[in-house]
């Protein structure tokens, strides 16, 4: 408290006799200040009252000094940081309101000598401590995928600007910005002949990155959107004939969506026939997987250009028709002169444009397709196969070198690949319900076997 002194008071009456020269009425008028003691430490509060003189003379009459009652109130407020304060007779303004250190509440000792009652012959101290609590001033983002149904309001009304209290003050004031992503179609791309997977090209590639849209009118800056998506197309093979999920993680803020979008990479159409053969056989065509297949066994007597096939080539004698079996190459035959591509295929006894199977490809035709849906639904012995991969492949057995005889019509088929073991045997491929299990074979080069062609990869 500040400490007055008799002077002061009499300056005071000095001003309030003059301010009270008009008055007509009887009355009383105090005059006071504070006296400190210092041998016991207290305040007290002193008045010096006046009353008013006979009317029309305009004279005050001092009535002597009286202690009056000192009443010391303590009070306490709160007010949040950046708000304007009015309360118990102080005021303070918005702007001086500042918390320094965020998150921590500052607290500003006032006192004031304020005059209360004093026709009643006492007075007051008001000691206020008021506290400024610490306000956040933030943005609280929330990405919504398309279709939600909060997103069915007015976007405006997503636009917030509330005070959030706690039992402590207040807590922060945030605007609520709202985007809305809206996910990738799916993307169909055509595969193509001869090829296990597909990576994605024009207009899909990369993957078109999702509408982002800002129902808040608040911009986003680079630094606080992030997307991302696996599995990334730069380094994915997209497996044909298969659809594949890419899921998109979309982060603004600390908000976070994710969506999955289908890729499908569709099954390749394969050409109704091949080109002729050496003996200008033109052979149906049929895709299996992602290959384009012969539908039928080869039987050309001749290289594609005319050179003829001197030795390894061979039917049943007189049965069957090899317009429908086809007819029967030793590995030296089916392969030729030719060396390979730079694929690493050989063309062999195939028309232009198709080449022999390797041992890797009949594995992979033999190990994904059902045995009984290679078969064709004719001519096997005990039981006939499906064809439900349109392979149509027929039982025409194999020439057994070795004992000089045809073996296994009507029970077995036997397939050539390019794939040699050594210099005398090399794999095939066995397929049929006969008493030997069917499956990847290694066999004698002498031995003469059906042959099919595939499609040079697109």
């Amino acid at each position: 408290m500040m400490k007055r002194t008799v002077t002061l008071l009499l300056t005071l009456c000095i001003s309030c006799v003059i301010y009270a020269q008009g008055w007509v009425e009887q009355n009383a008028f105090v005059a006071s200040g504070d006296v400190y003691d210092p041998a016991s430490g207290s305040t007290s509060t002193i008045g010096q009252i006046f009353t008013v003189a006979g009317v029309g003379t305009g004279m005050m009459v001092n009535e002597g000094v009286h202690n009056a009652t000192l009443v010391t109130t303590n009070e306490t407020d709160e007010v949040c940081e950046g708000y304007d304060y009015s309360g118990y007779g102080f005021t303070r303004a918005g702007s001086l309101n500042h918390v320094s250190v965020q998150g921590v509440d500052e607290v500003f000792d006032t006192s004031r000598y304020s005059l209360a009652g004093i026709e009643l012959g006492y007075d007051s101290i008001i000691n206020l401590a008021l506290t400024i609590h610490a306000t956040q001033y933030g943005a609280d983002t929330t990405v919504l995928m398309a279709g939600d149904t909060r997103l069915a309001e007015d976007p405006t009304t997503h636009k917030l600007s509330n005070t959030y209290s706690t039992a402590s003050g207040c807590d922060s004031i945030v605007e609520m910005l709202v985007y809305r992503v809206t996910p990738n179609d799916t993307v169909k791309q055509q595969g193509r002949i001869g090829h296990a997977c597909e990576e994605l090209v024009s207009p899909n590639n990369p993957l078109q990155t999702p509408d982002i849209d800002d129902l808040t009118t608040y911009p986003l800056s680079a630094s606080e959107l992030t997307i991302t998506h696996t599995p990334d197309e730069s380094t994915f093979c997209f497996p044909t004939g298969d659809t594949t999920e890419v899921t998109w993680t979309i982060t603004i803020a600390d908000s976070v969506v994710t969506f999955t979008q289908p890729v499908i990479i569709l099954w390749p159409e394969c050409p109704a026939q091949s080109g002729p053969d050496g003996d200008n056989n033109i052979y149906d065509a049929v895709r299996v997987n992602y290959d384009c297949w012969t539908k039928t066994n080869l039987r050309p007597e001749n290289y594609v250009g005319g050179t003829p096939i001197a030795d390894g080539v061979m039917t049943y004698p007189n049965t069957p028709d090899p317009t429908t079996y086809g007819k029967l190459y030793t590995f030296d035959a089916m392969l030729g002169t030719g060396g390979p591509d730079a694929n690493g295929n050989y063309q062999g006894i195939c028309p232009d444009g198709w080449h022999l199977p390797d041992g890797a490809k009949l594995t992979e035709l033999y190990t994904t397709v059902e045995t009984t849906a290679l078969m064709a639904t004719h001519d096997w012995i005990p039981f006939s196969g499906t064809d439900e991969s349109g392979f149509s492949l027929l039982p025409a057995g194999y020439y057994n070198a070795s004992t000089g005889y045809f073996e296994n019509l009507g029970v077995k088929a036997y397939l050539w690949s390019t794939t040699p073991m050594n210099t005398e045997i090399s794999t095939g491929c066995e397929i049929g319900p006969g008493c030997e299990p069917d499956g990847i074979v290694n066999l004698p080069r002498n031995y003469a076997l059906s042959v099919r062609c595939l499609m040079d990869a697109e």
